[in-house]
């Protein structure tokens, strides 16, 4: 069975900065050895993160980002038990305002949103697309042979 988690949160860091490079490189190791996929988003003041992985793996790893001082505000969209992987073969892909971003992609479907009110089924319907569609990278590396997760 595979655990999933999803949030949005305020940053308490500048977008670009060597905290956010910090977050990404010290995922970079963990994901990989503990088999956890997903995708974070960056967008101004805002996170917004989807993980999926074993439920120990998942519940060990949102313990330390509701503890990490960059983020505030925390707000849970979806937990619990699902499948399959939405984002199988993505260590992390990574968005942010330099690909077209959650903003961007709602007001092209005529819609206003920002990404700190966000819904689950917004957040999840943009991810979907950025990783479809080219727009998100995978900062640690894309691994298309662990498709198989």
């Amino acid at each position: 069975m595979v655990y999933r988690w999803m949030y949005i949160s305020r940053a308490t860091t500048s977008e670009g900065s060597l905290d956010d490079v910090g977050i990404y490189l010290k995922s970079r190791g963990r994901n990989r050895d503990l088999c956890i996929t997903g995708f974070l988003h960056r967008e101004c003041d805002h996170y917004a993160q989807y993980i999926e992985g074993e439920t120990e793996s998942i519940l060990r790893l949102r313990s330390l980002i509701m503890q990490d001082p960059r983020h505030t505000d925390l707000r849970i969209l979806a937990q619990g038990v699902m499948t399959p992987r939405l984002f199988a073969g993505w260590e992390m892909a990574y968005a942010s305002r330099g690909a077209l971003g959650f903003s961007e992609f709602h007001r092209d479907l005529g819609r206003k949103r920002d990404l700190s009110v966000a819904t689950l089924s917004e957040t999840l319907c943009y991810m979907q697309m950025a990783t479809a569609d080219g727009q998100a990278v995978d900062v640690m590396r894309r691994f298309p042979d662990r498709r198989r997760m």
